[in-house]
């Protein structure tokens, strides 16, 4: 599996989950490539806008899903494409980063995602 980052992420400095971070055209062109290799791709995909054009291009995978929406679910469920939602991590981060010495920024955008991480899961399942 090739993983690919379609929009911005929590840990991701100066950048926010939901900027893009690939156009459609270069995911599908990552997908055609690793397809030659026989390889499939997963994508890291928070907002609502990265995870529609990887479900366009034909991912394997979406990767986090925070910005889910009923309309991606049902696509994703008739692309046939799968959520790997880990939960956990914002939660660690939010909960414990300070005192582990995770810088601030990653805390702050691991809080702002809880809730619309947890409805996006709620959604898929």
């Amino acid at each position: 599996v090739i993983k690919i980052f379609a929009t911005g992420g929590v840990m991701t400095p100066g950048v926010e989950p939901g900027s893009p971070q690939l156009t459609e055209a270069e995911i599908r062109a990552a997908i055609e490539e690793a397809s030659k290799a026989g390889r499939r791709v997963a994508a890291h995909a928070q907002a609502a806008s990265g995870i529609r054009a990887c479900l366009d291009a034909g991912i394997t995978s979406i990767e986090h899903g925070v910005y889910l929406d009923q309309d991606l679910v049902a696509r994703m469920k008739q692309t046939g494409a799968y959520l790997v939602p880990t939960l956990i991590a914002p939660h660690a981060i939010a909960d414990g980063g300070e005192a582990a010495g995770i810088p601030a920024f990653m805390v702050r955008k691991a809080r702002a995602v809880l809730e619309a991480h947890g409805r996006g899961f709620e959604l898929a399942v």
